[in-house]
């Protein structure tokens, strides 16, 4: 063994040992276990255990020491010759009041004031140690009393020395101790864990794998990844994506770290090891797997995927090629052989639905998806799919079979505030390609044009093309420094046509935007909702835009917020017939959606009749086509209500309306933080 015990160590770690030796003190035990060390952790707000709790709800310390008044949970942490003596013996101690104020109190420990045990702890502790924790390193032979340690706790220092070394630390720090405590199954603290996840439903594996992940610990002992053969026949279709980083290589994929954390989470389990990322087009779905690639190349993934290969399979080009009947046969063949033999492999395929229907025919031949379900049930590889929300309900969710064997990411557009954090790595490659910068304010002004004029592409994905295209805009110019002009010469034709535009077309829909504006900021709506951006600069397919982000909290559909969402869809229509008579097509959309949403409602909550609630389920078919008719009445009725209700409110934060209108005829485009000033509430 080396030296372990003239490291430094964090105060942390002094700290824990400190509670750890009175805790050991108490139990009448010799030698300081690393069940002790996990106690006094516990008590530590920062160590990553305590936080994971935390992060669950739960607050463990007070009830450590009334767990362990159980001699059988006792014996089998420590075993029957610990519990004999510590249960046995008689303690007949009359406790005496202190006239000055102790040194420590249990509310320092987060103990309550009458557990018995807790308070002989803290007596004690009180009268042999003093209180380091405002100090920064110290070494292990400066504690204050000379500690004995188990075999368990010598096994965990020496491992946790060399990982903190491995990790560029000169000190022993108190994440990496326990979780080289925890890697240890013969351990008394991986056995009262055990216990206590036990009584929760949490794998202890799983927690563990956690712990490592979420403390970024790099472990000593790092198993230098094998090189991957692949098949000369699937060498086009196959492609190896460790081979795209080198180790130490900075990761650009920033922000997604819990969808990250998830995935190792579910490749750690045991079964159903597989994982489908579910999300719009541009979300960064194929990022996840790139930042994946990268964790384990630069092993900062969980370390028994230190030496896994992370494998890219292209479906159609599995296909291509194989005109003749048994030839896209023999390439599954191939490839299973392949996968079976292979170990530590992560298979990512790209457009997962694909997988259902290729290299099938009429006559009934399995296609890849069912080729592949074998290898999916036993859990030798790995499997990992990226697809859309649409294409996932309707191809990949129909195959029951199939479905059942992933388990779903869900992969959500960042919100407009999150954006610019995700893509600053990306920006500095991106610099550095075209030779030219971009400041950080022009970055805002970006992540806002994309957001107006890009409907068809979600974010990071849009904002970062945006980016790359103005970049070389100003590269082909010979300019060093990227402008708003540039930027704007993206969307040359858009601003054209804004230009072109008459001015009481740009009038009517600044006021509409602003109409819907008004509505969804001061009603129900905006718990659901938030505007982020107005433009007023026209596009293929609108006049004017309001940018909506959903919120991450739960609305529940009910009467109120149903009028709150007709409102705000009406709005626009209300504001932009208070200046003009003419009616234009977003107009006439958005009665349409009003209609539609209503028509929806009234089927979903019933009518003010009971005899037409929710009578819509039945099959009778002369019957439902009477009810949609009476559906049609109510919801024409539902749409002059809140119309009228609209017009009221329209009314009555009008000059609120004009100020914003002319601000926004001014700027043409808008953040709804712009907007806020004009608000009276």
């Amino acid at each position: 063994m080396s030296n372990w015990n003239e490291a430094k160590v964090s105060a942390e770690v002094r700290r824990a040992f400190e509670v750890a030796t009175v805790i050991a003190n108490e139990f009448d035990d010799e030698k300081v276990r690393s069940a002790y060390v996990l106690f006094a952790a516990l008590n530590n707000q920062e160590s990553i255990i305590t936080q994971f709790f935390l992060d669950m709800g739960i607050a463990l310390v007070a009830d450590v020491f009334q767990i362990l008044n159980s001699r059988e949970i006792y014996e089998e942490i420590f075993g029957k010759e610990a519990a004999d003596t510590y249960f046995d013996q008689t303690v007949n101690e009359e406790t005496e009041e202190e006239e000055n104020e102790p040194l420590l109190k249990c509310s320092d420990f987060n103990l309550s004031e009458d557990d018995e045990i807790a308070s002989k702890v803290l007596k004690v502790l009180s009268g042999i140690i003093e209180v380091t924790a405002d100090a920064e390193n110290f070494e292990i032979n400066d504690c204050i009393i000379e500690l004995l340690y188990s075999d368990k706790l010598e096994m965990a220092l020496e491992d946790a020395s060399k990982t903190c070394r491995a990790m560029g630390l000169d000190y022993i720090d108190l994440n990496v101790l326990l979780y080289c405590i925890l890697k240890n199954k013969e351990s008394s603290a991986y056995k009262f864990l055990s216990f206590l996840l036990k009584q929760m439903q949490i794998d202890i594996e799983e927690f563990i794998s956690s712990i490592k992940l979420g403390a970024n610990i790099l472990d000593a002992e790092a198993s230098e990844i094998l090189p991957i053969v692949v098949p000369p026949s699937l060498e086009s279709c196959i492609e190896v994506l460790n081979n795209k980083y080198e180790k130490g290589e900075e990761c650009t994929i920033l922000g997604r770290d819990k969808e990250i954390f998830k995935a190792f989470n579910i490749f750690s389990k045991k079964t159903k090891r597989n994982a489908v990322l579910v999300g719009e087009p541009g979300v960064g779905k194929t990022a996840i797997i790139e930042a994946i690639t990268q964790h384990i190349v630069n092993q900062t993934a969980p370390k028994e995927f230190y030496n896994y290969t992370v494998l890219s399979l292209d479906v159609n080009a599995m296909v291509a090629g194989t005109k003749y009947r048994g030839e896209f046969e023999t390439k599954v063949t191939i490839l299973k052989q392949f996968l079976e033999n292979t170990p530590n492999i992560i298979l990512f395929v790209d457009e997962m639905h694909q997988m259902l229907g290729a290299g099938g025919t009429s006559e009934g031949n399995v296609d890849l998806s069912g080729s592949l379900k074998p290898i999916l049930s036993r859990d030798d590889v790995v499997f990992v799919g990226a697809t859309t929300t649409n294409e996932y309900n309707q191809i990949l969710s129909r195959d029951g079979a199939f479905k059942r064997r992933f388990e779903v990411i869900i992969i959500k557009e960042p919100k407009i505030s999150e954006v610019k954090g995700m893509i600053k790595a990306k920006i500095k490659s991106m610099e550095k390609y075209h030779g030219v910068r971009i400041p950080s304010k022009l970055v805002d002004y970006i992540i806002l044009c994309s957001s107006c004029f890009n409907s068809d592409n979600c974010n990071p994905d849009k904002t970062l093309d945006l980016c790359d295209r103005s970049m070389a805009i100003a590269k082909m110019k010979g300019k060093k420094l990227t402008s708003k002009e540039d930027v704007n010469k993206v969307y040359e034709e858009l601003f054209e046509k804004q230009i072109k535009c008459d001015k009481h077309t740009l009038l009517c829909t600044a006021y509409h935007e602003i109409g819907h504006y008004i509505v969804t900021r001061l009603t129900k709506e905006n718990e659901a909702h938030k505007v982020t951006a107005i433009s007023i600069i026209p596009s293929a397919d609108y006049l004017g835009v309001n940018v909506l982000e959903k919120r991450d909290t739960i609305i529940s559909i009910d009467h109120e917020y149903a009028e709150a969402y007709i409102m705000s869809l009406l709005a626009g229509r209300v504001a932009q017939q208070r200046i003009s008579k003419r009616i234009d097509s977003g107009a006439s959309s958005d009665l349409e959606k009003a209609k539609k949403f209503a028509k929806s409602v009234i089927a979903e909550f019933g009518m003010d009749d009971d005899e037409y609630k929710n009578i819509y389920l039945l099959d009778d078919d002369l019957f439902n086509e009477k009810l949609a008719i009476k559906i049609d009445e109510k919801a024409n009725d539902l749409i002059r209500k809140v119309y009228d209700k609209t017009e009221q409110f329209v009314t009555d934060h009008w000059s609120e309306i004009e100020s914003m209108a002319k601000y926004l005829m001014k700027k043409k485009i808008v953040t709804s933080e712009e907007l806020e000033c004009f608000l009276q509430v």
